[in-house]
């Protein structure tokens, strides 16, 4: 996800003019306000869930069928809780959507704040005496259905604000936030045309999500490196018609917005008797996005939709067609063509027959669908977590053989990444470099990597990348068998002195980014060497640098002349 300063996302809004679509957003003031009237919205909906016996009945169903597909080894309540916090935030989330519509003028008028807004609301409940807030909310998003560019981000089929509504004094509360100091004048401006806010929101909104999902922004400078190093020579290789790219991690879709932008403009530069809309479509609909948190998912196909409205041109949605999109809430692990396994859809009606189809969060045939390709280039930050539900942990230790004692995912991600790639592919990952040294990640790195042709590895661990307090590796390589006796290799000699004002210009990242290409370059930071292959097939990996490699290589030299002579 983007990373800026916060100097720079920051600052009050002018409370005192109009919306200006470029002015941005204060998502730490919003936040402050958004958490608070979340928590709230998640005690009513809970209160709704327990109080309504059909609803009870039909989670009841689903968190059955769940345990018997062995998705989820959570009890009722556990699992109810998380099912509750992601419809919650589907509902502040929808708002906070429609408010970025707004103050880009792509709606033609307010409904939820800004000039008109209030009279708006009044008007709905005149009209309607017997209905309310949430009504009003509900016929706000039932609107955006109709327009073919939003539709799959309002309907029932991509939006879990449809599977439970709060209560009028809910909605009311939600709608308070976004009139903040009233509905004609309001406090937050959502229309800059960056979106990185929304990774913020993404990353902050919800504690509890945060630390379950472990979400974490990819800095745009790691990403950018990343995407050169895969996007660019897939698209040399296979030509821009036959290039796709995937991020079965995608979180908010910094990855994708990325990937979008350059497929975008190598459309413009190639292809001059583009439109800019061809151009975006094409571009569009060569990019693939999964993660397992729906509201993750719901932000990557909202900033998706904003970016290819931008670069084609449309000023109203009225007027624009419907999007290739291509991102899906979906179990990368566990849509996987490459092991056996069962048919999700069938052992689901083992039980009941009936599982509360319409409260699946999950879209299977759009995972499926998304999941069971093989793409150009497969790029990501994957969690560094360890699962803590025991049954989807048994099932991937079932599914990947990389997946040893207590594994962080990590490690079956990177299975699957290179798995995602077609004959050829590149793929690129920055990962938790835990795995190097901990027995868990012994399977990876002496039995699933070497089959695979690992062609580049940075040790970040020295490097400032903001957000990320575990020690990270950059991996790079492509879905084949490995070719050459030697990988190319960054070592770590040394941390960053201090914290950098920007962290691309840090000293470590500095070092690596301008000089990772020269073999045998050195400094006070990195080295970059190019380490025999079959070195990296012995558990554990030793990637620091000054000399450290050298030593151990020697050492283990040594020791097995010793033990010949014996």
């Amino acid at each position: 996800m983007a990373t800026r300063s916060k100097k720079n996302l920051t600052g009050l809004n002018d409370l005192a003019g109009q919306p200006d679509a470029t002015a941005p957003l204060d998502w730490q003031l919003f936040l402050s306000g958004a958490q608070p009237v979340l928590k709230a919205l998640q005690d009513d909906l809970r209160h709704r869930a327990k109080t309504s016996p059909s609803v009870k009945e039909a989670l009841t169903a689903r968190h059955a069928a769940d345990k018997a597909d062995k998705r989820t080894a959570d009890s009722f309540v556990e699992w109810q809780d998380h099912f509750i916090e992601q419809v919650a935030a589907a509902w502040l989330l929808s708002c906070v959507f429609v408010r970025t519509l707004e103050d880009r003028g792509l709606l033609g008028h307010n409904r939820l704040a800004g000039p008109g807004a209030a009279d708006s609301l009044k008007l709905f409940l005149e009209l309607a005496p017997s209905l309310n807030e949430r009504d009003y909310l509900l016929t706000i998003f039932r609107e955006l259905t109709r327009c073919a560019a939003t539709k799959e981000l309002f309907d029932a089929r991509h939006n879990p604000v449809w599977l439970l509504t709060p209560s009028a004094e809910g909605a009311r509360a939600l709608l308070q936030l976004f009139h903040r100091p009233r509905a004609d004048l309001p406090a937050f401006r959502f229309g800059t045309s960056d979106t990185g806010f929304l990774g913020w929101i993404y990353q902050d909104l919800d504690a509890s999500v945060r630390e379950r999902f472990a979400l974490l922004q990819t800095p745009r400078f790691v990403e950018s490196f990343i995407l050169d190093r895969t996007l660019e020579p897939a698209i040399a290789k296979f030509g821009l018609d036959d290039t796709t790219l995937i991020d079965p991690t995608c979180g908010s879709g910094h990855f994708l917005l990325g990937a979008f932008d350059r497929l975008f403009e190598h459309r413009l530069r190639n292809e001059p008797g583009l439109t800019a809309r061809e151009a975006a479509t094409k571009a569009l609909d060569a990019v693939y996005g999964a993660d397992i948190n729906p509201y993750a998912a719901g932000i990557a196909r909202f900033r998706l939709t904003l970016a290819f409205l931008e670069k084609a041109g449309f000023t109203s949605l009225r007027t624009a067609p419907a999007l290739p999109l291509h991102v899906v809430v979906g179990d990368s692990l566990l849509h996987n063509p490459h092991v056996s396994q069962p048919d999700f859809a069938d052992l689901a009606t083992t039980s009941k027959g009936w599982r509360g189809e319409e409260f699946e969060l999950e879209d299977e045939a759009a995972a499926r669908e998304v999941l069971h390709k093989k793409y150009a280039a497969v790029v990501g930050n994957p969690p560094y977590i360890q699962m803590k539900d025991a049954a989807k942990k048994e099932t991937y230790k079932k599914f990947y053989s990389s997946a040893y004692r207590e594994y962080s995912l990590g490690v079956p991600f990177t299975e699957r990444f290179f798995q995602l790639g077609r004959d050829g592919g590149r793929i690129g990952m920055i990962t938790a470099n835990s795995f190097m040294k901990r027995e868990f990640g012994k399977k990876l790195i002496e039995d699933y990597l070497p089959s695979v042709n690992l062609d580049l590895v940075i040790n970040t661990s020295g490097a400032y990348i903001p957000g990320h307090g575990t020690p990270t590796v950059l991996l790079f390589g492509s879905a084949e068998a490995s070719t050459g006796t030697h990988i190319a290799t960054v070592l770590a000699s040394r941390g960053e002195p201090s914290t950098p004002v920007d962290p691309e210009d840090g000293l470590v990242w500095r070092s690596i980014a301008d000089h990772f290409t020269e073999k045998g370059f050195e400094n006070e930071f990195i080295s970059v060497v190019d380490v025999d292959r079959a070195s990296l097939k012995k558990h554990p990996w030793s990637l620091g640098g000054g000399g450290t490699l050298e030593l151990k290589e020697l050492l283990e030299e040594r020791c097995e002349e010793r033990l010949a002579a014996r």
